[in-house]
């Protein structure tokens, strides 16, 4: 038993080192795109100078959003991500298909489950239109939830396929053209 903890600890932590990483830098690549096409679209004329600023505080922001990505993926390997792969392990069902699902399971259950949790009385609002009266969810609000639950799902798929590409390769055991 000593021996294949040995065996298997390396694999493991570079495994979901991949998947920590993974997602956060999905992210931070989506913010740039993201706030680079809204400079873009701004139909105002600027200078160069306050393009090159403008360009400065998107990747700020962009990293600084990317760090914060970081620690929260990193506690979702460390709570969530370190059982599911020893549970995979385990029962030797870490394949690709697999990692994705799970992936993108524990991606975005947590924050179904957070934001299915809030109780009587709370009311949510974006803008003029409500996502929660009383406690209950509006149209809106499922809407958004969805939206908000497929982002980290979709994040933690990533993460998944990450961890996959990284175990796969390191298993020395495997034959080359074996695809699992």
């Amino acid at each position: 038993m000593n021996n294949l903890f040995w065996e298997i600890a390396p694999r493991m932590i570079l495994a979901l080192s991949a998947a920590t990483g993974a997602p956060a830098v999905a992210f931070t690549v989506f913010l740039v795109f993201y706030f680079a096409v809204g400079a873009l679209s701004d139909p105002t004329p600027h200078d160069f100078v306050e393009i090159i600023a403008g360009a400065g505080y998107i990747t700020l922001v962009a990293l600084f959003m990317g760090f914060a990505a970081l620690i929260v993926s990193s506690l979702y390997i460390i709570f969530l991500g370190l059982p599911a792969s020893i549970i995979g392990w385990w029962l030797r069902l870490i394949r690709w298909w697999s990692c994705i699902i799970i992936g993108f399971i524990l991606g975005g259950f947590p924050l179904a489950l957070l934001e299915l949790s809030r109780g009587e009385g709370s009311y949510t609002t974006v803008g003029n239109v409500p996502l929660k009266i009383d406690g209950v969810l509006t149209h809106e609000g499922w809407i958004d939830l969805a939206q908000k639950v497929g982002l980290m799902g979709l994040l933690g798929a990533i993460g998944g396929f990450a961890f996959w590409l990284v175990w796969r390769s390191s298993d020395s055991s495997r034959e080359g053209n074996v695809i699992d």
